[in-house]
């Protein structure tokens, strides 16, 4: 079996290339990713095998690949498509097309894997028991984040678990690296009102 993924992870990887670079040439900030969307949209609706293609959102993707190795459990593999608002000077080929805004924290990467995921377990299906649900989430960047809303929306009714993963530059190319418990750091947002007297930072005492 691992070897049998190898092979067609091989053939699929400069399609994921391929796929990744157009993403980052057109990147969209958290809550406007339809154009991209759109193309995974597409892209899903060519593979090798049927996928169930649902669009929660506008700028979200579902798709479910149902195993034709009999029943089983629901596994989802998830990613993440917004980009930042910044301005790309890396002098690539592919660089952002969109003045202002750029995949910066790889996130047109991990579309591009998922796309690939879909390809190689599609080409493996008949041996797939149970389900596999790809979710391809928006504004991941942002509070409120895409995955509220998609939850919100029934996207993981029935799974039985959840993988998603993130690249980091730090890590050698082709490792994998994880533990248990928490791995990458998040953020909250809140908001702090405060009620007093004005006045001059040398004289608090008169506030």
């Amino acid at each position: 079996m691992a070897s049998l993924i190898s092979d067609l992870i091989k053939v699929v990887q400069p399609e994921v290339v391929q796929w990744r670079r157009h993403i980052h040439e057109h990147p969209y900030v958290a809550y406007e990713e339809q154009p991209t969307a759109d193309y995974v949209a597409d892209l899903l609706g060519c593979m090798p095998a049927p996928l169930d293609i649902r669009r929660l959102t506008p700028n979200s993707v579902v798709a479910d690949l149902r195993g034709g190795a009999g029943e089983g459990p629901m596994y989802a593999l998830r990613a993440d498509m917004d980009a930042l608002p910044l301005q790309e000077e890396s002098g690539e080929p592919f660089s952002s097309k969109r003045p202002g805004v750029m995949h910066a924290c790889g996130h047109d990467a991990h579309t591009a894997m998922l796309l690939g995921a879909v390809k190689v377990l599609c080409q493996m299906r008949d041996r797939i028991r149970g389900t596999v649900r790809f979710i391809f989430q928006h504004a991941e960047e942002v509070s409120p984040s895409g995955a509220k809303q998609l939850v919100g929306l029934g996207v993981l009714d029935g799974v039985s678990m959840i993988f998603g993963l993130h690249v980091d530059v730090m890590r050698p190319s082709g490792s994998i690296w994880c533990r248990v418990g928490t791995i990458m750091g998040a953020c909250n947002d809140f908001d702090i009102v405060i009620r007093g007297a004005g006045g001059h930072a040398s004289q608090p005492e008169l506030c």
